[in-house]
């Protein structure tokens, strides 16, 4: 029996059945362990403020309030992150591997892919996540 001849053998009899998973007991059980149970020695944690609007231009943000607040450390909004020269979040949204489909444009150009911008700076644009310099 050939390697594909029993791949699609073992394939038949998997698709569509339950599999046991053994890992989720401790978490279903509160044995589980999370990074945030962890407190090290000068330990900084972080927080993210989303945006309450799903499409919305951001005309000014304040950050006083919250830099004021007992163990603030940094307040950072997209002007703060570009003065520090914090970049673009590389990503790939299609493959690069050169054995799968190229994805072009119809006139055969690459297609655009936007820059991942890692904190809204003028606008958001939808829930949760910020957008792009328009």
């Amino acid at each position: 029996m050939s390697f594909l001849q029993w791949k699609a053998g073992a394939a038949r009899e998997a698709i569509g059945k339950p599999i046991e998973r053994k890992e989720d007991e401790r978490f279903l059980t509160g044995k589980g362990c999370y990074s945030d149970d962890f407190t090290l020695p000068r330990q900084a944690c972080a927080a993210m403020v989303r945006s309450p609007h799903a499409h919305a231009r951001i005309r000014s943000i304040s950050t006083s309030q919250a830099a004021a607040m007992p163990g603030v450390l940094a307040v950072l909004t997209a002007r703060d992150a570009a003065q520090d020269g914090l970049k673009p979040i590389p990503h790939r949204p299609v493959t690069v591997n050169p054995h799968e489909v190229a994805l072009k444009n119809r006139d055969g150009s690459a297609f655009y892919i936007p820059p991942c911008a890692a904190i809204a700076a003028d606008k958001v644009l939808f829930v949760g996540r910020g957008g792009l310099r328009s």
